[in-house]
């Protein structure tokens, strides 16, 4: 009996968090990598024209990037994305533990 990886190749859509850096924009290649916080080391992204300039407003920026996600079947993270949608993602203005106080709890 042989055991046979669980993953497949193939195309899902869906969306990738992480930093937005590596941007390639050279002879129409326009690439860029995303570095999500956990997974893969980096995953590459290929972007249309029409949202070239929301990939320089958010280099180096944290971003949750839309679109289709290619998988090779070696394992379970993409390997490419095809961005259909890039959103920047702000830095909260608070932190959970600042919430202390809200409810009349005894501490």
């Amino acid at each position: 009996m042989s055991a046979h990886p669980p993953w497949r190749a193939g195309v899902s859509k869906g969306s990738l968090f992480g930093e937005l850096r590596g941007v390639m924009d050279l002879d129409g290649e326009r690439q860029f990598y995303i570095v999500p916080p956990s997974g893969p080391t980096r995953v590459q992204c290929t972007v249309s024209e029409e949202l070239r300039p929301l990939v320089l407003e958010n280099l180096f920026s944290v971003v949750r990037v839309a679109g289709f996600l290619h998988y090779d079947g070696t394992g379970p993270h993409p390997t490419l994305m095809e961005a259909q949608a890039i959103d920047g993602i702000s830095e909260p203005d608070g932190h959970f533990s600042d919430l202390r106080g809200l409810t009349d709890a005894k501490e």
